[in-house]
């Protein structure tokens, strides 16, 4: 698979086409600007939603005249292929192919990834889709350079904070998903490295426990799933001020009683 012209998949980039190496524009500005036109790749952005994006609170006064500034920018960085348009009411950037963006790639294998493991025709995913599916997942978390996108981008708010947000729950979806998957395969150590990295970055993922809590189990851990469950009720209590979720609770029943 060839690399992405564009990098939002932890630090911004765009892909030097001699060296292979990416490098970011220039400025927090603009490359707030790239973000947030990147995730709407195709679509028109009123300038109010990239101003929005772009400062925090009330914008200065200059805002207009420094929004067109940092597109003529970005117009003279982009790479063949990809083509910023439009004027002072929106802008749109037209990239050669949706894969030109790691974004677009990692959402499509995961949602490959996805497909497989859930069904084949009317019946249950077959062990070599289970396989291909364990494949996919990692392919797509595999483009991942960081563990936030867009993590060289101040959040103020708008289409980027929400945009990026929703990139970053993608991210976690697929990792719990692949942890739940290695599980199904009878790979518990690898299921559980998975879930571990997932509940560190969010700690009240429900779907990530469970995998700990199943990946204990299929260990021989009896003392482990104890342990794990000890450690789930402390973040709920924690960040949310409850007991775990009633599933969670409920597999942890199961589990104990028939260790």
């Amino acid at each position: 698979m060839a690399q992405p012209v564009f990098r939002l998949l932890g630090r911004v980039g765009v892909r030097d086409g001699e060296s292979g190496r990416y490098a970011a524009p220039a400025g927090r500005k603009p490359r707030a600007l790239l973000a947030v036109l990147l995730l709407r790749a195709g679509q028109r952005v009123p300038a109010g939603a990239l101003t929005e994006s772009l400062w925090e609170g009330e914008p200065p006064r200059s805002a207009p005249a420094n929004l067109r500034s940092y597109i003529s920018r970005l117009r003279q960085a982009l790479p063949p292929g990809a083509e910023l348009t439009g004027d002072s009411a929106g802008y749109l950037l037209h990239l050669a192919t949706p894969e030109d963006c790691d974004r677009a790639v990692f959402l499509s294998r995961a949602a490959e990834a996805r497909a497989l493991a859930q069904s084949e025709g009317a019946g249950a995913a077959t062990g070599a889709d289970l396989d291909r599916a364990a494949v996919e997942y990692t392919a797509a978390l595999r483009l991942w350079s960081g563990e936030r996108a867009a993590e060289d981008v101040e959040r103020h708010g708008g289409l980027l904070t929400a945009g990026l947000d929703a990139l970053d729950a993608e991210r976690l979806r697929a990792a719990e998903e692949l942890a739940a998957l290695l599980l199904r395969l009878g790979r518990p150590l690898a299921a559980l490295a998975e879930a571990q990295q997932v509940l560190e970055a969010d700690p009240l993922r429900v779907g990530g426990w469970s995998v700990r809590l199943g990946a204990h189990h299929a260990l021989g851990e009896r003392g482990q799933i104890l342990h794990a469950y000890r450690e789930a009720r402390a973040a709920f209590r924690t960040g949310l001020d409850c007991e775990p979720d009633p599933e969670l609770r409920r597999l942890y029943s199961e589990l104990t009683d028939a260790a």
